[in-house]
């Protein structure tokens, strides 16, 4: 048997990587079918290039274990299943030309299924045009664990836990790189979808108009088979577009993540920073933009620096802290790239100068027993514990949301048109701000 073959022999934590097109691509095939084909991706060396990886090898064993255990007719089944894989199931997914014009993309997955009477292995070879999309770890791709997918009882199951997987890869990699704030990973662990792309991902478009007989044979089904398959443990919540239900949104958590469980699960309310003796303190101190205080995620990104300045006043007093933002304000130069950060290195900084001063200090004063007054000055009112930050009116707190609306549609617009012109790809993101915008993608290559 060729050694440059890629074996795969136990399913026990194996893993396969796939383009995330091919993650949102709709499976046209059956079930048992796609669970072949998920395996076999699972014996890809994921390191390795395209040719390395044309041709595995998995034990009969591992696919018969997902065969229905009918006795002598197994054999027969198993050449079915072959057959279908090759002969009759695609991926279908959509993308967009250089121009900005949508096409569709069907790829066949497997050209060629060997299978030696009374062997051990199965061999298979995939196509060229699969191969990128499998191989090719630059590109945005999401992994997977083959053994939940075997466990998963169908096609429609399987499209969803990997439309959810891919959701999870993104917080796991975001996590890990601290490029998202605490607010943007959790969106991410609540990915949306509309409901005809829903439809689309689980080759059910045109069928069940009625969304409660949607629900009822694929979605909670699908929902039900997952938490109970899988890792995830997974729950949804239905919005309205107009009078329909028109977009899902998942919840992801996971039975053995408790960093994601805790992230899902935290009810932190806003006020209670807002009312915290530290946040006063540096809302009086003028260093906050009065905007930061009316954005939920900057404020909970504030959370860590507030911990800092409590623990801060229990060693000194608020005045001293006072005292401090007083000086890094009156020394500001510009805004700080990460003003959380700048703020945390500051207070390190004086604490610093403050033992040093201290150990100066007693030193000079060993000999001698006199204790030196220390005049106490009042807090003003900011400062005192249970200040309420002034609010916005209902007028400047619209005006804000209609700004901030109008230049996130300015900046996908920008996006889009860019790439489009440059002949690039567009990301999912973009692909969702064209129908979410409405944008016209033909006015948008004219542009100048």
């Amino acid at each position: 048997m060729d050694k440059n073959i890629n074996k795969l022999e136990k399913l026990n934590r194996t893993k396969s990587y796939q383009d995330n097109q091919l993650i949102s691509a709709v499976a046209q095939m059956e079930t048992l079918p796609q669970k072949l084909f998920e395996i076999a991706v699972g014996a890809i060396n994921p390191t390795g290039d395209a040719n390395e990886n044309r041709i595995v090898e998995i034990r009969r064993s591992l696919v018969e274990s997902f065969l229905p255990k009918t006795g002598e007719i197994k054999n027969y089944q198993l050449e079915e299943v072959m057959r279908k894989l090759v002969k009759e199931s695609v991926f279908s997914f959509e993308t967009y030309t250089p121009t900005g014009r949508k096409k569709s993309i069907t790829i066949a997955p497997i050209s060629y299924i060997e299978v030696e009477e009374n062997g051990d292995f199965i061999k298979l070879e995939f196509t060229d045009k699969i191969l990128p999309l499998l191989t090719d770890l630059k590109r945005d791709y999401t992994r997977l664990n083959v053994q939940d997918i075997g466990n998963l009882s169908n096609t429609s199951n399987i499209s969803i836990y990997k439309f959810l997987m891919k959701s999870y890869n993104k917080y796991e990699n975001y996590k890990n790189k601290g490029s998202r704030t605490r607010g943007q990973l959790k969106e991410i662990l609540n990915p949306e979808i509309y409901l005809d792309d829903l439809k689309r991902l689980t080759n059910t478009l045109g069928m069940y108009a009625k969304f409660s007989d949607f629900e009822r044979r694929v979605l909670a089904t699908a929902v039900d088979d997952i938490n109970r398959s899988t890792n995830l443990d997974i729950t949804y919540t239905k919005e309205r577009i107009g009078r329909r239900i028109g977009k899902i949104v998942f919840h992801i958590r996971d039975k053995a993540n408790l960093e994601i469980n805790d992230l899902q699960n935290s009810g932190d309310d806003p006020k209670e920073i807002t009312s915290r003796q530290e946040f006063a303190i540096l809302f009086g101190s003028q260093i906050l933009p009065f905007e930061m205080t009316q954005n939920e995620d900057a404020l909970f990104e504030l959370v860590p620096v507030l911990n800092r300045y409590k623990a801060f006043i229990e060693k000194y007093d608020a005045l001293e802290l006072t005292t401090h933002l007083m000086y890094v304000k009156k020394h500001m130069s510009g805004n700080p790239k990460n003003l959380n950060n700048y703020l945390i290195t500051a207070l390190q900084n004086y604490e610093q100068m403050i033992t040093g001063n201290n150990q100066v200090r007693n030193q000079s004063q060993r000999k001698t027993t006199k204790r030196r007054l220390i005049q106490k000055e009042t807090l003003p009112n900011w400062a005192k514990e249970g200040y309420v930050v002034p609010q916005m009116s209902k007028e400047e707190s619209e005006a804000l949301v209609r700004k901030e609306k109008e230049l996130k549609e300015k900046l996908a617009r920008f996006s889009v048109t860019n790439k489009l012109k440059k002949g690039e790809p567009l990301s999912e993101r973009e692909i969702a701000d064209i129908k979410k915008y409405g944008f016209d993608v033909d006015e948008l290559v004219k542009e100048k």
